[in-house]
């Protein structure tokens, strides 16, 4: 994965391996992590994807550059995302 261009977004890899190596109970309670943030994997991806897009304007190549991810990723993960929505959209309307 190539290094995140935005600052914002850019994790402090010093700090996750100080983390790492003082275990998980003191760095649970020194993250800076927003209380109402999922923290199931898939929610937060979902989240950055739209953020990235946000900031991007909905420039998808620029959006995978902010992500660190490639374009063919990102446009793989919108395809899911929109199935999911079709296949959660029909179960609802049966």
């Amino acid at each position: 994965m190539r290094p995140n261009p935005d600052s914002d977004l850019r994790f402090d890899a010093e700090a996750l391996l100080l983390l790492a190596a003082e275990g998980v109970d003191r760095g649970a309670r020194d993250l800076a992590f927003p209380p109402g943030l999922p923290l199931d994997l898939s929610q937060l991806e979902r989240l950055a994807i739209a953020e990235a897009l946000r900031r991007t304007d909905g420039n998808r190549t620029h959006a995978a550059r902010l992500l660190g991810i490639g374009l063919r990723t990102l446009r793989n993960r919108l395809r899911e995302e929109r199935e999911r929505a079709a296949c959660a959209s029909q179960e609802i309307g049966s």
